[in-house]
């Protein structure tokens, strides 16, 4: 426990100790190695190693001269900050800031200066003595006009700058018009980087142009720009990037209320900004901020330029240019991006770039592209087809719900695709890129599973190349067996896919699962699930089967064992003359039928009897043979039926006109006799009587023919009586 405590304790003492390095006195923190941070205070020495040092949140009017920093380590200072912004939310930050005579002279090794605040005032030679500084940004100064910019560059002060920030200077306070005399100090300086975006700072344009000569980078954004008309002089000779976007254009029109523009063979009159003829990257971004108003351009027999410029990157976003019915006659185009994102774009003919074949990155990004793809699908199809060396394209937030099949077919050099949050539901369009192929970016669609066709287009887009696929933020699906071809092709290409510890897909439980090999086996389940289903069910009916063909076996054989019990005790009884079995049977027959019974029934079935009864004596009982005579027919009947073990009527057409047979049979049902029923094959079944046609219609029965005075029968004998013995 002690040697705990002891750890603990060296591990507090050195997290102080780390700590304390980047602690100075009175309210300055070392943020980092080079970097000291003070708020309300001027330290009067620097620590060894600073080279930048920020001050700001002054609590009292504050004047800023050189006696501040005589002290050891001011003169390595390289960065100076000084950052006293007018804010509402402090109190402090309504207080000023002077700037004394060479009040930073002491600072001999400062390059980037950097002073934001409310200004108490500046004097004549303020920044002089500061020959080694290359950036300065006074963004934010407050009550900034002609006066105070004249003393900030003034001739003998801050002579070798490269880079001025004016951005933000205080709108409330100021009103600045940069004329020949802002110009003229930039030219003097050969400051190449100028940044003045601010709504207080109006420019002047033909100043501009005037001394341009040097200047590389231009950035003007949210700015007033008055007398740009006359600026047609020569191009600035090293002017190459300019963000131009927010303007307010005093002296053009109005971008509000203007109708579509129907144009016939026009020339675009930019030979009046030809001091940008040499600007390779031109950003002229929200120029008209209108939601209302609609840029729609129709010229079908072409656009033409009255003169030529040689901007390689140009950027027109949010200009609502939302239909472009137009295309551009060009002889030598240096075009290689263009950025037309966030502009409502419903329709951009695609013969608009056909003569810029140097196009590389295309931005289309955030537009509306999707009506065109149903309103306009065959010109769709069409649309990057002459731009076939290009290298980017970025067709994101379209809402496109396809593409054709063959919308990439002649950009075979593109390296990445960004189709993200569109509608896609499938990968319907073929693309077989470069070997330098990058990524293709299909996340934020509507893509739920990955069918046959789609799976074949992305395997021919991932062939002989290293590019990825990025599926994020699509509903997946891992629910159904037909997700499981494209589960696999996803595991399998983990390696291909961007994100790939971020994609997930449904399941049947509707929660989202990783894409891993642990989905794909539950997928994998969800498709043998009929199979095992089908089994059990097999093996299930074989259970079944083998059950009830055990039981009718059983029976079957339970059935044979009382059949032949019943067969022995019925041949026992009539063997001993057991009453009620003193004969095998009584037979009845119509007299007319007498001399066929005797010779073609009695004789064989008296024979056949005896032979399985193994017994010699009468076994048939008939009534002229049997009755007793001088008694009452009936009761004789009666008599002999009830000796008998059943009763075997020979019906024909004479037995049912026969009133004594039909007695016969009435006395045989009320006994409750088996009776057996042998009938000439065509008996007329209208004659019988209501008990024989229900014996006729319920039981089985002989049937039998007499044929050239023979009987015959269509069973024989020995079953017969094999019958007669087991009832």
């Amino acid at each position: 426990m002690g040697r705990n405590y002891g750890t603990i304790l060296v591990l507090l003492i050195h997290v102080f100790a780390v700590q304390s390095q980047y602690v100075t006195v009175k309210g300055c923190v070392r943020e980092n190695e080079l970097t000291i941070r003070c708020e309300n205070y001027i330290p009067s020495n620097v620590p060894a190693g600073v080279t930048k040092v920020i001050l700001e949140h002054f609590s009292n009017d504050t004047i800023i001269t050189s006696s501040l920093f005589v002290e050891s380590g001011w003169n390595n200072v390289t960065n100076f900050v000084v950052n006293n912004p007018l804010s509402q939310q402090t109190n402090y930050s309504r207080n000023r800031i002077t700037f004394g005579y060479r009040c930073l002279s002491e600072l001999e090794e400062l390059e980037s200066l950097s002073i934001n605040v409310v200004l108490g005032g500046f004097v004549n030679g303020s920044f002089r003595g500061l020959n080694q500084v290359k950036f300065l940004d006074i963004s934010g100064i407050s009550n900034m006009d002609e006066t105070i910019l004249r003393l900030v560059l003034a001739p003998d002060s801050l002579l070798d700058i490269k880079t001025l920030i004016m951005r933000n200077v205080d709108s409330a306070h100021s009103k600045l018009t940069l004329n020949d005399y802002f110009w003229q100090m930039v030219y003097n300086r050969s400051i190449s980087y100028i940044d003045i975006s601010s709504p207080s700072i109006t420019a002047n344009m033909s100043s501009f142009c005037r001394y341009c000569d040097k200047l590389e980078t231009l950035i003007v954004e949210g700015n007033k720009v008055i007398d740009s008309h006359t600026c047609k002089r020569r191009p600035c000779a090293k002017l190459k990037v300019v963000e131009i976007s927010k303007l307010s254009l005093s002296d053009e029109t109005s971008c509000l209320n203007i109708p579509p523009f129907i144009l016939h063979r026009y020339v675009v009159p930019i030979s009046k900004f030809k001091p940008f003829a040499n600007v390779e990257k031109l950003s002229m971004d929200d120029i008209c901020l209108q939601s209302s108003y609609k840029v729609v351009i129709t010229d079908r027999d072409g656009l033409r330029f009255d003169y030529s410029f040689a901007v390689k990157e140009l950027s027109l976003r949010r200009n609502n240019l939302v239909y472009l019915d137009v295309w551009i006659i060009c002889e030598k185009p240096m075009l290689q991006s263009l950025i037309l994102s966030e502009n409502n774009m419903e329709y951009m003919s695609p013969d608009l770039l056909s003569c810029v074949y140097t196009l590389e990155i295309l931005d289309l990004s955030n537009n509306l592209l999707g009506l065109m793809s149903v309103r306009n699908e065959t010109l769709f199809r069409r649309l990057l087809k002459p731009l076939y060396n290009l290298i980017k394209i970025n067709l994101a937030q379209n809402k496109l719900s396809h593409l054709p099949i063959d919308f990439f077919q002649n950009n075979t050099r593109l390296e990445v695709i960004d189709l993200n949050n569109n509608a896609l539901t499938q990968i319907e369009f073929v693309f077989q890129p470069p070997q330098s192929f990058i990524h293709i970016t299909i996340s934020g669609n509507n893509i739920e599973t990955l069918d046959p066709t789609s799976l074949q287009h992305l395997n021919d887009m991932l062939r002989n190349n290293n590019g990825k696929v990025d599926f994020d933020v699509n509903p997946l699906s891992c629910r159904k067996c037909g997700d499981l071809k494209y589960v696999s092709w996803i595991v399998e290409h983990t390696s291909r896919m961007e994100n790939s510890a971020n994609l997930t897909c449904t399941n049947e439980n509707k929660k989202e699962n990783a894409i891993d090999g642990k989905i794909l086996t539950q997928v994998q389940s969800i498709c043998n699930r009929p199979r095992t289903i089908a089994m059990w069910c097999s093996v299930g009916v074989g259970v079944l089967v083998v059950v009830l063909s055990f039981i009718f076996v059983v029976r079957k054989t339970i059935d044979s064992r009382r059949r032949k019990q019943n067969t022995s005790f019925v041949i026992k009884q009539i063997k001993e003359a057991k009453e009620g079995f003193e004969y095998a049977m009584f037979v009845s027959f119509s007299s007319k039928n007498q001399c066929m019974v005797d010779e073609q029934i009695i004789q064989p079935l008296e024979q056949e009897l005896r032979h399985q009864i193994d017994v010699d004596r009468d076994l048939i009982c008939i009534g002229d043979k049997h009755f007793r005579l001088g008694r009452p027919i009936v009761l004789e009947t009666l008599r002999c039926l009830q000796m008998s073990h059943v009763a075997l009527c020979v019906v024909t057409n004479d037995f049912c006109h026969s009133e004594y047979s039909m007695n016969e049979v009435r006395q045989a049902c009320q006994l409750n006799k088996r009776i057996i029923l042998m009938i000439e094959e065509d008996t007329n079944t209208d004659l019988m009587s209501d008990d024989l046609r229900k014996l006729f219609e319920m039981n089985t029965r002989i049937v039998w023919t007499y044929r050239n005075e023979q009987l015959v029968l269509k069973t024989t004998w020995n079953h017969i009586c094999t019958c007669i013995l087991d009832i």
